[in-house]
């Protein structure tokens, strides 16, 4: 087993905000094994002028994550589609969901839930602990939360280790195992820091910091693998005018080799009550009302705790390897038929997660 490392990649920075969004990027440092990256990221909130809390978010200083290996996006994700009680990283391991700190003037905020004092450490987001020190915070106070953000690629939840190790992204390129002979040309995450306007009880001031968890294998290339692999995470956007069934899959590349592991249906106004996968003609994949599809789920070892009523969450991976999900095939046409009731006028996201080569 390679020995696991860890590295600070950035000291505590402060971004230069404005009254226009910025773009702050972390540089991952070339010929490792990319693990995870666990982001602390400290957002502020000032007071509201009212009797009313001033609660930060992730999402009010970061509104996009996007990595890039190599100058190309390979992962775009918002951080409240990743983060918190029902992001997706909670899907697997409810301890991914990130953690949160609270601070009011220099001192960190504390609530007793069943006789225990919470707060002088990090807690999970939107646990009964977080949801206690929130309603705990002084009024008309500015608020600074310090978040735990883990972005993973190996993804130590998973049973097999060499599973595990599949996921994660290795940068340099060796021959021979040994001796590095290229790399993937940087990977690089680009956070898309929101606004400050100077209005009461709205985000006021962030600071950024960062630290790798890595090992030191190297992707040694063959006929089965010839080019380095990765979870990529793309969003989709469909518009929905109209109650009844869609089709959402028209904008999921179908490419040979990849293999599809996760697509998410996100609403906003309507629900999904039950989507019918196809792949080439008659053959049905999966036939799930929302309801069946949260029992499959849950059987399979799923957090299904992890799921809002407005996502439908379709995984094809469920036994800890990647390389087991749906595999894509140019020739048969990918077909994801959703029902949607409300009929609402809004912009349906869809989530993908393809294991396949970089980009």
């Amino acid at each position: 087993m390679p020995l696991e490392l860890n590295q600070p990649v950035t000291k505590i920075t402060t971004p230069q905000l404005g009254a226009n969004a910025v773009v702050w990027s972390l540089e991952i440092p070339h010929n490792v094994n990319l693990g995870s990256v666990l982001v602390q990221l400290g957002v502020t909130v000032s007071a509201t002028g009212v009797a009313t809390k001033s609660v930060p978010t992730p999402q009010q200083a970061c509104s996009l994550v996007t990595v890039l290996a190599n100058g190309t996006p390979e992962r775009t994700r918002q951080l409240n589609q990743i983060f918190g009680a029902t992001g997706l990283n909670a899907l697997n391991d409810k301890n991914n969901a990130g953690t949160v700190q609270y601070f009011q003037a220099g001192a960190a905020v504390t609530a007793v839930v069943t006789g225990i004092t919470y707060g002088a450490l990090p807690v999970l987001i939107g646990s009964i602990q977080d949801v206690a020190i929130q309603a705990a915070l002084a009024n008309n106070t500015a608020t600074t939360a310090v978040f735990g953000l883990p972005f993973l690629f190996s993804e130590d939840y998973r049973k097999s280790y060499k599973a595990s190790l599949a996921m994660a992204l290795p940068t340099a390129i060796s021959a021979n195992g040994q001796t590095i002979t290229s790399n993937i040309g940087g990977v690089i995450f680009q956070f898309a820091m929101q606004p400050v306007t100077g209005a009461a009880g709205t985000f006021s001031a962030a600071t950024i910091a960062a630290n790798i968890e890595y090992d030191n294998n190297f992707f040694v290339p063959s006929a089965a693998v010839p080019r380095v692999r990765m979870s990529k995470e793309k969003q989709l956007f469909k518009t929905v005018s109209v109650a009844g069934d869609l089709e959402m899959a028209d904008l999921i590349p179908n490419v040979a080799g990849e293999m599809l592991q996760i697509v998410s249906l996100l609403t906003v106004a309507n629900t999904i009550s039950k989507v019918v996968i196809k792949q080439g003609q008659g053959n049905i994949i999966r036939t799930l009302t929302w309801a069946d599809n949260l029992l499959s789920l849950r059987k399979a070892g799923v957090n299904v705790d992890a799921i809002p009523a407005n996502r439908f969450d379709i995984i094809f991976d469920r036994n800890d390897d990647p390389t087991t999900g749906l595999a894509m095939d140019p020739n048969n046409e990918l077909s994801i038929i959703a029902t949607f009731v409300g009929g609402n006028v809004e912009t349906t996201t869809i989530l993908t997660s393809i294991y396949g080569p970089l980009d």
